[in-house]
């Protein structure tokens, strides 16, 4: 080997090693303002999860408050299984027309106490009927989450009676086939809205007692 030659091969190692470290210099580079963008965008991802997670309590309160502060066109309470003087189990359903101020009161029957199949028909009518009708159990829940409890009867059955915004009482006796009626009476109160629902509930509970 010539001098020249132990001369450029050095200098063309040195050039080939210097280009494989300034690529690898430049990849590194893209490599970590790449990973700099993610972290932003993660960041950022997170900031506005946060936001949201912020703004839904809010949200679910103004939900509930919109939610009692709606008229009520018909109101059925059940009440819990009750046993007559022949020993037949039945519950009470009272149908109440917001608009004459009345209560109408019938009988569904059952095979024994514990039974729930009426029930979960009365239900499923009425959600066939208005699928937006909300239980008083809801209700209930809403003004929990609005900070304005209600306290109600232990003889109201939350998950079957059922607060109806659009239909009338009448439909609602002929959507649930309720047959003969067993009282009708005035109320002593008007129910223009859940929160007068509950009151009259809760003030003058005889009015809506099972009827043996």
């Amino acid at each position: 080997m010539n001098k020249s030659s132990e001369i450029l091969l050095p200098l063309l190692v040195g050039i080939v090693v210097l280009g494989g470290l300034g690529y690898l210099a430049v990849k590194v580079s893209d490599i970590d303002g790449s990973v700099r963008s993610v972290d932003t965008k993660i960041g950022n991802a997170e900031k506005r999860l946060d936001r949201i997670a912020d703004a839904l309590p809010l949200i679910q309160t103004r939900i509930a408050m919109e939610e009692v502060q709606k008229p009520i066109r018909t109101a059925l309470i059940m009440t819990t299984p009750i046993q007559d003087a022949k020993g037949q189990w039945k519950v009470n359903v009272h149908v109440l027309d917001s608009a004459k101020s009345e209560r109408t009161t019938y009988a569904v029957s059952l095979a024994n106490q514990s039974d729930r199949r009426p029930i979960y028909q009365l239900v499923g009518a009425s959600a066939e009927a208005e699928p937006t009708a909300p239980t008083v159990r809801d209700l209930a829940s809403w003004s929990s989450e609005i900070k304005n409890p209600k306290s109600l009867p232990s003889f109201v059955d939350v998950k079957g009676s059922i607060v109806f915004r659009h239909t009338s009482a009448g439909d609602v006796i002929k959507l649930y086939q309720l047959g003969a009626e067993v009282e009708r009476r005035k109320l002593t109160s008007t129910i223009y809205d859940w929160n007068q629902l509950a009151e009259a509930l809760k003030s003058n509970p005889a009015q809506f007692e099972p009827i043996p």
